[in-house]
């Protein structure tokens, strides 16, 4: 689960694309323009995350399509 600043859930599904901005993990949804963020208490502490979160939304998009990604 992840649960961005205001501690609200953020929905991998929902998720577009995510950005690393200094010590902050800004997610964009899909069929919005609404964005949320995750601030982070050091930069290397969100480059780590980001790295997971990166991987971890790769694998469900490879999951749901049933093929690699192109």
């Amino acid at each position: 689960m992840i649960i961005d600043d205001d501690s609200q859930e953020i929905s991998v599904r929902r998720i577009d694309f995510i950005s690393l901005v200094d010590n902050k993990i800004i997610f964009n949804l899909k069929s919005s323009q609404m964005k949320q963020i995750k601030t982070y208490n050091s930069v290397e502490e969100a480059k780590e995350e980001f790295a997971k979160l990166s991987r971890r939304i790769e694998h469900y998009h490879i999951v749901k399509s049933g093929r690699p990604l192109a």
